[in-house]
């Protein structure tokens, strides 16, 4: 009975400990050409970190050297020492799921928790976890360190993905920090449009990743916003800009 109660007591205050834990969602979404996917963005995000419990942060750190991807970086050396955990969330992301644990991710004894990518890196950065912890700031300075001082990463494809994995292979210390979710259940937690995996059961955040390099801002938006109003959290089904979209298409069909 004694040892029942004690189980029990453990139980509740390690619940207790991870409830009192703060965290953050945070997004860079900005900028009048993708006008409309910053606003369903911002919305969809938003809702997310509200519904967990999280704080939602958009900060609005610019770089007169480095490309807008690298802003990530900047913001989160900023913020995450007021945060245990902040949870990151590209642009071009649309929460689907919003029954996802999204606090399992931080039951880890890993740092960085990320997906596996399908497009010849290790891992992607559109969405991901990072603790607050001395190893954490100091990788993420190193990040930034390389887009700085090498100006092929600094404006390649992958931009700070690209430093993170050179990182990564380099130091097998940075490595051990790493918890990459394998592809198999990549869509759980960052399912790519490229490879149709967020259309899988379970499926938990749509990432459109790479659009802007496939297609104009105006087709980008459009199926960004298409993801946004399939993805409507319960409640909300009644979104203006769902409504909008409705409306512009039947038009289109009549006219």
């Amino acid at each position: 009975m004694k040892f029942t109660l004690f189980v029990l007591m453990a139980a509740v205050g390690w619940w207790t400990c991870a409830r009192s834990e703060r965290i953050a969602l945070m997004t860079i979404a900005k900028g009048e050409r993708y006008a409309t996917m910053t606003l369903l963005a911002h919305r969809n995000h938003e809702h997310f970190a509200a519904l967990n419990g999280f704080e939602y942060i958009s900060p609005d750190d610019e770089d007169g050297v480095l490309p807008g991807a690298w802003w990530k970086i900047k913001a989160l050396l900023t913020h995450l020492p007021h945060y245990d955990w902040i949870m990151w969330m590209d642009a071009d992301t649309v929460v689907c799921n919003w029954d996802l644990d999204a606090r399992n991710y931080t039951r880890t004894p890993a740092d960085l928790v990320l997906s596996a990518d399908i497009l010849g890196s290790k891992f992607n950065t559109g969405v991901f976890w990072i603790r607050n912890c001395d190893w954490s700031l100091d990788f993420l300075g190193r990040t930034l360190a390389i887009g700085y001082g090498d100006p092929g990463v600094r404006h390649h494809g992958w931009y700070e993905q690209l430093a993170m994995q050179r990182l990564y292979d380099a130091n097998p210390d940075d490595a051990s920090h790493f918890y990459i979710i394998p592809n198999e259940r990549r869509h759980e937690f960052n399912g790519y449009v490229l490879d149709d995996s967020f259309r899988r059961s379970g499926m938990g955040i749509i990432h459109d990743a790479g659009c802007r390099f496939r297609m104009d801002a105006h087709t980008c938006q459009r199926y960004y916003r298409a993801y946004y109003c399939m993805c409507l959290p319960p409640g909300k089904k009644d979104d203006e800009n769902c409504q909008l979209g409705r409306l512009q298409k039947k038009r289109q069909r009549t006219a």
